[in-house]
């Protein structure tokens, strides 16, 4: 933890006996070192302690080892950055969906061609059929493939190589089925040509938040194993 001047103030939220109703004084009080020393009393009131924790943070300057940190509904989170293996989480995750895709393709083609030759029709007409059938599941299965990653354990297989994780940007738990199905579907857009580039340029904000993620009101933060996705000063 920075250092802070121990003055009154400081020394006072550092003190154990201090009544937890002057602890959440201080803690919300204009003087950020003291509400920086109160985090650590066991005696600051939750709330007060979560405010005193983001106020440590902005009083920190965006210290480098904590230029990423934002805001949220929940308490202050760790927004994720790409390193130089995301390409390969990118490549993982679409090796994946795309595997799965063909395995459920082939499973369709084949049952719907038995199907049409055990009903006598023509194989013009099981073709056409099948043509019609078969592209929603191939789109659903591999748009599916990452919703049900962001509803059920909040990250993909190719996300947790690089310890990232999607959350709500209100609530910090995972997505809701309805809005992680928008966000695969939004998401996936970014693969049509010439598309990427733009995506990447629009995700250059403050909250880094790509379309996808303005869609769904998600955020993609820094989720190592075991480690809390909101973070409380240490």
């Amino acid at each position: 933890m920075a250092e802070v001047q121990e003055t009154p103030a400081v020394l006072r939220a550092k003190d154990p006996n201090t009544p937890p109703a002057e602890l959440f004084a201080i803690a919300m009080g204009p003087d950020r070192n003291a509400a920086l020393a109160a985090v650590d009393n066991p005696s600051t009131p939750e709330r007060a302690r979560r405010q005193a924790t983001w106020r440590a943070y902005t009083f920190a300057g965006r210290h480098p080892e904590w230029r990423n940190i934002r805001e949220t509904g929940a308490g202050p989170v760790e927004l994720a950055t790409i390193p130089s293996r995301g390409f390969i989480y990118v490549l993982v995750d679409t090796t994946i969906a795309v595997i799965l895709t063909l395995i459920v393709w082939a499973a369709t083609v084949l049952l719907l061609g038995f199907g049409g030759r055990t009903l006598g029709l023509s194989e013009n007409v099981y073709v056409a059929i099948g043509t019609v059938l078969t592209w929603p599941v191939v789109i659903g299965v591999y748009l599916g493939y990452f919703a049900v990653s962001y509803a059920k354990w909040g990250r993909t297989i190719g996300m947790r190589w690089i310890s990232a994780r999607v959350i709500d940007e209100n609530t910090a738990e995972n997505l809701t089925w309805g809005r992680a199905w928008l966000r695969s579907l939004v998401l996936n857009l970014a693969a049509l040509p010439f598309v990427g580039f733009l995506w990447w340029a629009l995700t250059s904000n403050e909250m880094k938040q790509g379309p996808h993620d303005k869609a769904a009101r998600s955020l993609v933060v820094d989720a190592p194993k075991g480690q809390a996705v909101l973070k409380i000063w240490q």
